[in-house]
């Protein structure tokens, strides 16, 4: 049984005045988020891309598949499917059209050559 507390404590340590929160005042406002990266100005083909186009997708649907697996939880499995099913389908009807359109000819070459979701054995390179 865990150790009873006492009432009145607290699991946290007390705020100190010296913390830079604590010296910035009440008034003092967050600064603002920082904006995303900039999309890229050029077809990223490095690294795990130049052996499959959607790389981290694979690897999540592998993940929730892996767990399935592991735990025995056919669910999991199910939840994968549909999962990389889904991707697909935004991948095909929003993300695909976006970069033919940014990169023209060097996605094309890159669709040609490098498979959306079952990694190719060799990496590929351009040119």
């Amino acid at each position: 049984m865990p150790p009873r507390r006492q009432q009145g404590s607290s699991s946290s340590p007390p705020a100190s005045s010296s913390s830079p929160r604590a010296s910035r005042g009440s008034s003092a406002t967050a600064p603002a988020p920082r904006p995303p990266l900039a999309p890229p100005q050029q077809l990223v083909a490095k690294g795990p891309y130049r052996h499959v186009r959607n790389p981290i997708y694979v690897a999540t649907a592998t993940v929730i598949a892996g767990e399935g697996l592991l735990i025995a939880r056919p669910i999991l499995l199910a939840c994968a499917v549909l999962y990389t099913v889904a991707l697909a389908l935004l991948v095909r009807r929003f993300e695909e059209p976006l970069l033919h359109q940014r990169f023209g000819d060097a996605w094309e070459e890159y669709a040609r050559n490098v498979p959306g979701w079952l990694p190719r054995p060799t990496p590929w390179r351009a040119g």
